[in-house]
């Protein structure tokens, strides 16, 4: 997850835009499959938000910005995948989780 914290403002706009057009992945966003309980649910977002929050005007500023909330939205949406891979099929998992290692970001395989 940390590689995910770390890219830039561009990058976390570009991938924003890239992991919502993915055939699938809204409908993913919408069902239960990508739940997670409550404790560690909040333990993830602190997690993010506090990653993310310090960056509030990086992500907020210039032209390749994507705003605190899509940052936030996205590397949620990339951690809660990894911790629900087994509920995935292979091919959605790998589909998102290439989106990511495309980029950077440290991802494990199924």
């Amino acid at each position: 997850m940390s590689d995910a914290l770390a890219l830039d403002a561009a990058t976390l706009k570009e991938l924003y835009a890239t992991v919502l057009k993915t055939p699938g992945v809204r409908e993913l966003i919408r069902s239960d499959v990508l739940s997670i309980s409550a404790a560690p649910f909040s333990a993830l977002d602190k997690r993010v938000r506090d990653g993310l929050r310090p960056r509030a005007g990086e992500l907020t500023t210039g032209s390749g910005t994507t705003g605190l909330s899509p940052a936030i939205t996205l590397v949620m949406l990339g951690a809660r995948v990894v911790w629900n891979r087994e509920k995935l099929t292979p091919e959605m998992y790998e589909t998102i989780a290439a989106l990511f290692r495309a980029r950077g970001v440290t991802v494990p395989t199924v």
